[in-house]
């Protein structure tokens, strides 16, 4: 019988800690929306939660807890995206700033900016892959210039 209660305890820390994640994310999609900046995604997203969680509340098992913490990820990472900016704008902001470096003349600093975006590149999706590669070919054959 102990062992079944400290399970109970051990889920039920676990519930209590997404829960937590979930009131703050919940509270930093509210910050952006007083900003003015696009939430809806994140704020259909957010409808889901709750749901989550209370199927997590009653069914006490480990799935049910880690399909709640990828929901959370999931609208944790969109708030930080909005934040922050996506990789692929960090991406295309590195190329402008390559390909500005090459005008100038400053062919050290382009390669640098060249092999940032590099590091990037592996983590954007497939279509946005296909995006930046064209500027990125460009680029690459300009440098060899």
């Amino acid at each position: 019988m102990r062992i079944k209660e400290k399970v109970d305890e051990e889920i039920e820390k676990k519930i209590d800690r997404e829960k937590d994640r979930y009131l703050e994310v919940q509270q930093e999609v509210s910050e952006l929306r007083r900003k003015g900046k696009p939430t809806e995604l994140m704020e259909i997203k957010l409808i889901d939660i709750p749901a989550k969680l209370k199927i997590a509340q009653l069914n006490k098992e480990e799935n049910d807890i880690v399909q709640l913490r990828r929901a959370i990820d999931s609208i944790k990472k969109d708030v930080e995206e909005e934040i922050n900016g996506s990789d692929f704008d960090h991406a295309n902001v590195l190329i402008q700033e390559a390909f500005e470096h090459l005008r100038k003349d400053e062919k050290k600093q382009a390669v640098e900016k060249y092999n940032e975006m590099t590091k990037l590149y592996k983590f954007l999706t497939q279509d946005l892959k296909g995006t930046v590669y064209s500027a990125c070919s460009e680029l690459r054959k300009r440098l060899s210039e």
